[in-house]
């Protein structure tokens, strides 16, 4: 019997903390306004253990590559570089999806690379791309915001801008398909203009296929790869104001965020909002809520979700650092940029029609939670498995290149499985994670705070959360039983603890 191929709805979503979705939560908050990623979660799977890298770049390459962060890419360096991102001739994820008979597409954030035509996306196999390539641009006119490409283009000598010669920079990051995005930039939101064009991707698509099935001679249905990477809840911390408006309420918050986001409503605006930090970065989080209720209702609408596979993950924690965000990853430990649980453990989902028909009793059994490690490579073996794609068959790539990392977790998720194929993750040249037990071996180890439920606020201090401690005999951690990673079990399993030592030893050889 032929496989019916799925379509795939991938929402990758920026820094997103783990304590800002309603289903995280033991109690309802009224700031955390998240219904339809609520309900879609306790509809599907909660990916309760689904790790990714401590930063976007590392994360999406991961995603792309198949490849750990740590075999790939770990920097944060800027996309016009050659070594950012994924090797030029290193087989990307909508490459496999186009060869399994997909029609692919990507809209919003890249940041895995742009120094040649193979590094965008339609290099990497996505037939149409709206999209911005840097870690982060201005959602009112989309200007780049961080690349050393901007600050050369505006001389200004790398690092050492201020605050303010950093927002007024006039490159535009904005492209489309094969070119850039002229006339486009500057006449909307961002996230509207990618919602606009999810529509028009929907729209040609069944148009497409219903041409097909009016033609007897044609039975060359194409499935959709629809891949949506909202710039949102990233800073700057810019939002509409009907959104800001919904979140009125909010008090007691911080102002700290005015470092990385120099204006809230548009520029042209007559008065700025006074800065809340908090309430801007929740108002993102509603926004991205009732973009992707906007979305379903279109696949919807267009009889696609019943054949549909979502998968939503966050591509890090959320940031603690309070000129940069208003996260809260409560009650995870430590946030972005940290090898803590609130830094790569992420906010993760699966969902749609065509999971309800292939859950197995074992997992409606279970609440609907996954508790076994993922990791975000082992979707790019994953997705083209389900469409009867084995993703070995790399023959055109460098034979230096290290090999796919990503694991088929398909028969775990339906409950084929009780076990994960998923059992070691070297987070980072100082982490491992090895089934339910984590290592940390470094001398300082940064960003080991916890965040409350309503953080940041008025009280907060960088002071507070910039947190060190010692691991240089190494800490360990049981973070299936202790995800807040409170307490330290190396005393308690030293043989344990020098066993992961020695294996993370061997595993950095090939970093």
């Amino acid at each position: 019997e032929a496989i019916q191929k799925p379509n795939v709805l991938f929402i990758l979503v920026d820094d997103l903390g783990w304590g800002d979705v309603g289903f995280h939560l033991e109690e309802d908050d009224p700031e955390v306004m998240t219904p339809r990623m609520d309900e879609l979660a306790y509809s599907g799977l909660r990916l309760n253990r689904h790790y990714v890298h401590s930063s976007c770049t590392g994360t999406r390459t991961a995603l792309q590559s198949g490849r750990l962060p740590v075999h790939v890419q770990t920097s944060l360096k800027n996309p016009e570089d050659s070594s950012s991102g994924m090797p030029r001739n290193m087989t990307g994820l909508g490459e496999h999806m186009k060869t399994a008979g997909y029609s692919t597409h990507y809209v919003g954030k890249w940041d895995v690379g742009m120094a040649t035509p193979k590094h965008l996306p339609t290099g990497r196999g996505y037939d149409t791309a709206l999209h911005y390539f840097e870690h982060k641009n201005d959602y009112w006119n989309q200007t780049c915001m961080q690349s050393i490409c901007c600050q050369y283009f505006d001389n200004v000598r790398y690092g050492s801008m201020e605050a303010s010669e950093f927002f007024n920079l006039s490159v535009t990051d904005l492209w489309d398909t094969h070119q850039p995005a002229y006339g486009l930039n500057g006449t909307n939101y961002e996230e509207f203009m990618f919602l606009d064009r999810i529509q028009q991707i929907l729209d040609s698509h069944t148009a497409t296929q219903n041409e097909k099935d009016g033609d007897d001679d044609n039975d060359d249905d194409k499935p959709l790869f629809l891949f949506y990477a909202p710039h949102i809840e990233h800073c700057p911390l810019q939002v509409p104001q009907e959104y800001l408006d919904q979140l009125d309420f909010v008090t007691d918050d911080s102002q700290q965020c005015t470092k990385r986001t120099p204006n809230i409503l548009p520029p042209s605006a007559k008065k700025q909002p006074t800065p809340s930090c908090r309430k801007q970065y929740r108002a993102m989080v509603l926004m991205v809520d009732h973009f992707i209720d906007q979305i379903v209702n279109q696949f919807q609408k267009h009889n696609l979700w019943d054949n549909t596979l979502l998968v939503f993950t966050s591509d890090n924690g959320g940031p603690t650092h309070l000129r940069e965000s208003g996260s809260t990853n409560f009650d995870l430990r430590g946030g972005k940029y940290s090898d803590w649980e609130g830094g790569v453990r992420a906010t993760a989902f699966v969902a749609g029609g065509y999971l309800d028909r292939h859950l197995s009793v074992t997992n409606k059994n279970s609440n609907g939670v996954v508790n076994q490690p993922i990791h975000i490579a082992d979707w790019y073996k994953t997705l083209p498995s389900i469409a009867g794609l084995d993703v070995l068959d790399l023959s055109g790539e460098d034979p230096n290149f290290p090999p796919v990392d990503g694991v088929n977790v398909c028969s775990y998720l339906i409950g084929q499985s009780d076990t994960s194929p998923r059992q070691e993750i070297p987070l980072s040249y100082h982490s491992l994670l090895q089934g339910d037990f984590k290592l940390i071996w470094r001398d300082q180890v940064p960003e080991s705070s916890w965040t409350g439920p309503r953080s940041p606020n008025a009280s907060s201090t960088q002071e507070s959360l910039d947190v060190v401690i010692d691991c240089h005999d190494g800490c360990l951690f049981n973070v299936a039983t202790d995800r807040g990673e409170y307490f330290d079990l190396a005393p308690k399993y030293p043989i344990k603890v020098q066993a992961m030592k020695e294996r993370l030893e061997e595993l950095r050889h090939d970093f």
